[in-house]
């Protein structure tokens, strides 16, 4: 093999090398278990596996987003993989791989062989395939932010093709009307290809015509975008940037610097925000030399696709600024933005040599292209292994998500909401779906008998144990102790309880983890097991006897037994030391069925979050729910220089477990070393009001004259001074048909649909604005074919009801 032939392999080699490794950490950190946003799609699948697909679903807009396109994707790849949502990840790689063919392609047109090419396409890889993207990477739906890049770049290969040029235009709408349709963002690419199509042209009158067409198809592809397009209110916007300047300024450079400067702390956002400052430095200068070199032959030919990549990135950190500039600067290095902000130092990585490649400057540039490759490595390197720790501690919390997850139809956690999908209609349909059509690996749980998924329920336990089980007040109970997996020298992914009555076991509550168990680790000699400490708080069932405890193995679907079962009449009394300390921020409490409230808890020494929230209310603060901290809140990251911690949290609480006559609720934050509740401020006043007004809200979906198939999805929101009660769907009776006394015929009654922050912003000061969904699924069968005319009543606690509107929909069975 001659010299030329081992340089050609080594570069090969090291150009791949990235994605194989990527593909290696995808295997082994990725988990098959749906999160959050993925329902939906998943949901899709598993009816177009059951054969009630429908095409007009794909077309909801979800977030900013109508992505059509991936949804398709998304049906193909789960009906191939039998809804292994691994495979979606792996989707991701594909993409990505395509990314980097254009990448290698456009450098071969537009660079002249040789090392700085090679070495130019090598930190492309690195970059592409970085594990920085963590969150993207492992989490399948994600495909939809590679889809626009991809399409990017293969409109600019297309451009740079030998084919007519009317063709690459509409081969590169076509690419765009993809992009726009996979995710919001891909919207730019419209703007940002028109400089590279319109060079294809070369009379004055053909670019005319083609600026023509091109205005013409994107006009028509947003225009059907943006039909009866729901727009979300957000944090901030153009006429808000006046009155925070500076943080946008470093919003923006946060953006641009987070693939070489992650947010772990302080030291990151600015060092992220440094990176920032020297890219668009670098891009400032790297532009005046093209300038000067603008009647050099082929210099703006062979710049063009990386000054395009480069707008991409640049209006991507403009639109997130503007959208999010309000917000925490730490919310811009988000490892999802990384996908977007990456392209600019790739443009840069290849516009720097084509820039400096004159004789005047070509040794300049050499010395500047030196420099800046040792750094971009030792960044890179840096940010490599923070980031295979953050997709270690990723695959343990979807973990713990599947678990949850696998015990959906059989109980109703907190964990279920909070760690899967916030939408508890949207989630308990989806897993009933996916049950159905075999796409949940190892089968959900069917039975509330932990001897259907156990091995042997008397056996030896080596899993863990059932430490201790103690009675608080209020009927409470503090269940304690450690679970693990010895096979897999893991924590256990969930502890199960389960209780005896009349000599049958029924499971009844998931125990939240615990990070206290440095004696487990020692005792086992396995550092592993730091974290395999579990706690809940329970009301016991009435009768109940004995409480076990199981570890769950997510990845087997198998329950072991803990050693200890516990006797509930056998229970010590634990006392609880409330003290006035201060204990975090007890921020909002809105009165309702549930009582919604949440806000963020330390420890005293504010140097840790608590270990508990304790809701009190009424006399003697008898407790009435207690949640664990598990929101992020980096706007209070500062004390702990560490903006990953999770001290906040927000609980539901059902209304008959709230003092009739309305009371004073307390919010504690516990320790469990100390068995003390620091109380968090202010108190909130939780009292009946004497006038209500009439409830306020929509119908968000169906569309007005909807032509629907199958399953329709009724869904909006309402709000109520009073506490929302109910929402009931009606229909106006066919002609001979008779109504109750109200003229309708009762359909049903609509179950929350959870979290709308869009209504919580716009009317922050009403009890449940930010539960304020309700959604309610319909099977057209159940109507028959025709035109039918919808009304949605809703009904507060106080006896008041109003009528949100009318929704025609036509069915066609």
């Amino acid at each position: 093999m001659g010299m030329a032939a081992r340089y050609k392999a080594l570069t090969t080699i090291l150009i791949c090398v990235p994605a194989a490794v990527l593909a290696v950490l995808i295997a082994r950190y990725g988990v098959d278990v749906p999160f959050w946003d993925q329902f939906f799609p998943v949901g899709l699948s598993a009816s177009a596996h059951r054969g009630q697909f429908n095409i007009h679903n794909l077309w909801l807009q979800r977030n900013e987003s109508r992505s059509f396109f991936p949804y398709l994707l998304f049906i193909l790849i789960d009906f191939l993989a039998q809804g292994n949502v691994k495979y979606e990840m792996f989707a991701m790689l594909v993409v990505a791989a395509l990314v980097l063919w254009n990448v290698y392609r456009l450098a071969g047109m537009t660079m002249a062989p040789g090392w700085g090419r090679s070495v130019a396409i090598v930190l492309s890889s690195l970059l592409i395939f970085s594990p920085v993207q963590w969150q993207n990477w492992l989490w399948g739906i994600q495909l939809i932010c590679f889809m626009p890049i991809a399409c990017l770049t293969s409109a600019i290969v297309v451009c740079y093709s030998k084919l007519e040029a009317w063709i690459k235009l509409c081969v590169s709408a076509a690419l765009a009307t993809v992009a726009t349709y996979s995710f919001a963002n891909g919207m730019i690419c419209w703007v940002v290809l028109l400089g590279v199509v319109l060079a294809q042209f070369r009379t004055a009158l053909g670019r005319v015509m083609a600026s023509l067409a091109w205005a013409a198809f994107a006009g028509a592809s947003l225009s059907a975008y943006f039909y009866r397009y729901r727009w979300l209110p957000n944090t901030s916007g153009l006429r808000d940037l006046p009155g925070f300047a500076v943080k946008a300024v470093r919003c923006f450079l946060a953006f641009l610097g987070a693939p070489l400067g992650l947010g772990k702390g302080l030291g990151d956002l600015n060092l992220a925000i440094r990176v920032g400052l020297l890219v668009l430095i670098l891009m400032c200068l790297t532009a005046l030399q093209l300038v000067r070199r603008r009647r050099e032959q082929g210099i703006w030919s062979n710049s063009a696709p990386w000054l395009t990549l480069a707008a991409y990135s640049l209006c991507s950190a403009t639109l997130t600024t503007i959208g999010r500039g309000r917000d925490t600067q730490i919310f811009l290095l988000d490892s999802r933005y990384t996908t977007f902000s990456l392209y600019a130092i790739v443009a840069l990585i290849f516009l720097l040599p084509i820039a400096y490649a004159n004789p005047g400057s070509r040794q300049l540039g050499t010395l500047l292209g030196l420099a800046l490759t040792a750094l971009f490595l030792v960044l890179h390197t840096r940010n490599f292994w923070y980031a295979v720790i953050e997709m270690r501690e990723l695959r343990v919390e979807r973990l713990q998500a599947k678990a949850c997850l696998a015990f959906t139809n059989v109980i109703t956690s907190s964990c279920q909401t909070e760690r899967l999908d916030p939408d508890p209609i949207e989630l308990k349909q989806v897993a009933w779906a996916i049950a159905q059509v075999g796409f949940a690996h190892p089968a959900l749980a069917s039975s509330p008998d932990p001897l259907s998924l156990s091995v042997s329920p008397d056996m030896p336990s080596r899993y863990g144990a059932f430490e201790s089980l103690t009675k608080i007040k209020s009927g409470w109970y503090r269940a304690y102790g450690y679970a693990i997996l010895p096979e897999r020298s893991e924590p256990a992914d969930g502890v199960l309880l389960s209780y005896r009555l009349d000599g049958h076991r029924t499971l009844f509550a998931i125990a939240d983890r615990t990070d206290d168990r440095s004696d487990i680790a020692s005792s086992l000699g396995r550092r592993e097991y730091k974290n395999s400490g579990w706690e809940q708080w329970i009301k016991v069932p009435a009768g109940a006897d004995l409480i076990e405890a199981w570890a769950y193995d997510a990845l087997t679907g198998q329950l072991f037994p803990l050693a200890g079962p516990r006797r509930v009449d056998q229970s010590p009394v634990e006392n609880i030391d409330f003290t006035a300390g201060n204990g975090g921020s007890f921020e909002y409490a809105a009165s309702g069925d549930p009582t919604i409230a949440g806000g963020w808890a330390v420890l005293p020494d504010h140097r840790s979050p608590a270990d508990r929230v304790l809701l009190t209310c009424g006399s003697g603060d008898p407790i009435v729910a207690t949640v664990g901290p598990y929101l992020p809140r980096p706007d209070i990251g500062k004390p702990f220089y560490d903006f990953s911690v999770k001290p906040g949290w927000r609980v539901s609480i059902p209304r008959a477990r709230m003092p009739p006559p309305g009371c004073e609720m307390k919010a504690w934050s516990w320790g469990r070393q100390t068995h003390a509740a620091a109380i968090s401020i202010p108190i909130r006043t939780i009292a009946p009001a004497a006038i209500h007004l009439a409830p306020l809200g929509s119908i968000d979906i169906p569309a007005p004259n909807s032509t629907v198939t199958g399953v329709v999805t009724f869904g909006g929101w309402v709000l109520s001074s009073a506490g929302n009660s109910k929402v009931d769907l009606w229909r106006e009776p066919k002609p001979g048909e008779a109504g109750r006394s109200n003229g309708l015929i009762l359909l049903g009654t609509a179950a929350s649909a959870g979290a709308r922050p869009d209504v919580e912003a716009l009317y922050p000061n009403y009890p449940d604005s930010a539960s304020a969904g309700w959604g309610y699924r319909l099977h057209s069968n159940e109507l028959g074919n025709g035109s039918f005319r919808i009304h949605t009543i809703a009904h507060d606690l106080a006896g008041n009801s109003i009528d949100l509107g009318v929704r025609t929909i036509i069915v066609k069975n």
